[in-house]
């Protein structure tokens, strides 16, 4: 089982990585940035390094999750 730890200073992050993706989705048009959520790129939860988030919307983080959308696409 992954072990996941919490983000430190989530809030912080989530403002750096929103503007890195000019608070729309990267997969799809979703500018609902108040729901998105963090992805860890290499799927490691206990890899809480900045250049291993990324933000998207929930709909693209569960198609991430589920191989829809694949790797080297999040890479």
């Amino acid at each position: 089982k992954k072990v996941r730890k919490t983000i430190p200073q989530e809030k912080k992050v989530r403002a750096v990585l929103q503007k890195e993706i000019n608070s729309q989705c990267p997969f799809c048009p979703s500018e609902e940035v108040g729901h998105f959520e963090i992805h860890h790129i290499d799927e490691n939860p206990s890899n809480n390094s900045q250049t291993n988030l990324l933000l998207v919307c929930p709909t693209c983080h569960s198609k991430i999750t589920k191989k829809d959308i694949n790797q080297n696409e999040v890479v």
